[in-house]
């Protein structure tokens, strides 16, 4: 602390080098204020749209409980729940592995591999720490500060897969794929080992020396599954069980698709709800609203850190000046932060005094 504010008076004493930290300090300090304060505004805009057409998605749903492609319903915003349905298998050919009435089977491989994490000594030096972990994305270890002590394969001898069902059903009404990957959590395929004996010669071949074994419930390549060595593969598979779901969208033809409103007479947004369970419209809505009213509160928190930063910047560049004002002090002392924190959530007040209220009004 002492270090850094003797430092500190050294520069201020030099006026030209004051000046210039004072020029840089007042860019960035405005910088980062006017770029948390349009970020803040756009945000809460975009929050009080989503809310109007969230209110006009409510007020126009209609609830399905037949669960019949009714013509008079085209085009409209539907909400129905039930229990999906699938009939298809879905098969792994490498492995020659099946899942029957599935909606989703997926093939999971985790490569053992080298990771980098640098850090800053006390000396501003870089530290750079070497572990090694199992992990589906391949780490690009040319990037590695010291990458020939630490080497990992360039690629994957097997890589992951997913398979999906060609049709999905509510009723009868065709579930979209992005409506099928919100689905999850997803249940582990324990292998056995019969299913390890009936895997495929040519999955022999594609590995070449590389030893494939059958281990707690999962398949592994490498010698010996109790000490891995960097580019071990573990693979296992997942699948995703047919669930009771509650689905708001609009309908198209047989199709689940999202329900365009336009909010404010030009901005257009959609509707597509979708959670997991028995719940009914209002319910959902109501879900929907609340997470939109949570966004926008995180990302305001986030906008006023960032407003809080720039106006200390812009007390540190006015001390460096010598036009600090008396209350501040040094750029040691806490009233600047202090000061800096009270004039975020004043700017941040007024910027909201407003949109909230409506957020809420039309939220609930």
């Amino acid at each position: 602390m002492l270090l850094s504010t003797f430092i500190a008076q050294r520069l201020r004493e030099s006026r030209m080098v004051a000046l210039l930290l004072m020029f840089i300090g007042l860019f960035w300090g405005f910088l980062f204020c006017l770029t948390a304060i349009g970020g803040m505004s756009l945000n809460q805009q975009e929050a009080v749209y989503r809310a109007q057409t969230l209110a006009e998605g409510e007020n126009r749903v209609i609830e399905i409980e037949t669960y019949l492609v009714e013509p008079v319903n085209e085009g409209k915003l539907i909400h129905l729940t039930g229990e999906v349905r699938v009939n298809e298998i879905l098969k792994d050919t490498l492995f020659d592995i099946t899942a029957v009435n599935v909606l989703a089977f997926r093939r999971v491989v985790k490569m053992y591999q080298w990771t980098e994490k640098v850090s800053k000594k006390q000396d501003d030096t870089l530290d750079y720490r070497y572990d090694k972990i199992w992990l589906e994305q391949l780490i690009d270890s040319s990037l590695f500060e010291l990458s020939q002590e630490h080497h990992n394969p360039a690629a994957m001898l097997i890589t992951g897969q997913v398979t999906r069902a060609k049709q999905v059903k509510l009723g009868e009404f065709i579930l979209p794929h992005n409506l099928i990957d919100k689905m999850t959590p997803s249940q582990w395929l324990p292998m056995t080992a019969l299913s390890f004996w009936q895997v495929p010669e040519n999955l022999a071949s594609r590995l070449g020396e590389q030893k494939i074994q059958f281990y707690d419930g999962h398949y592994y390549i490498g010698h010996d599954s109790s000490l891995p060595q960097i580019g071990d593969l573990q693979i296992q598979f997942e699948m995703i069980q047919p669930e009771t779901i509650s689905v708001v969208a609009k309908q198209v033809n047989s199709s689940l698709m999202p329900y365009q409103t336009q909010t404010a007479g030009e901005i257009e947004l959609f509707i597509e709800l979708f959670e997991l369970g028995t719940l009914s419209a209002e319910q959902m809505f109501y879900n929907a609203k609340k997470q939109n009213f949570l966004d926008i509160l995180s990302e305001s928190f986030g906008r006023f850190l960032i407003m809080g930063l720039g106006f200390y910047i812009l007390f540190i560049a006015l001390w460096l000046s010598k036009n600090t004002l008396p209350i501040l002090g040094n750029p040691d002392n806490l009233k600047g932060w202090l000061i800096s924190v009270v004039l975020a959530a004043i700017v941040l007040s007024l910027i909201h005094i407003s949109e909230p209220t409506r957020l809420l009004s039309i939220s609930y």
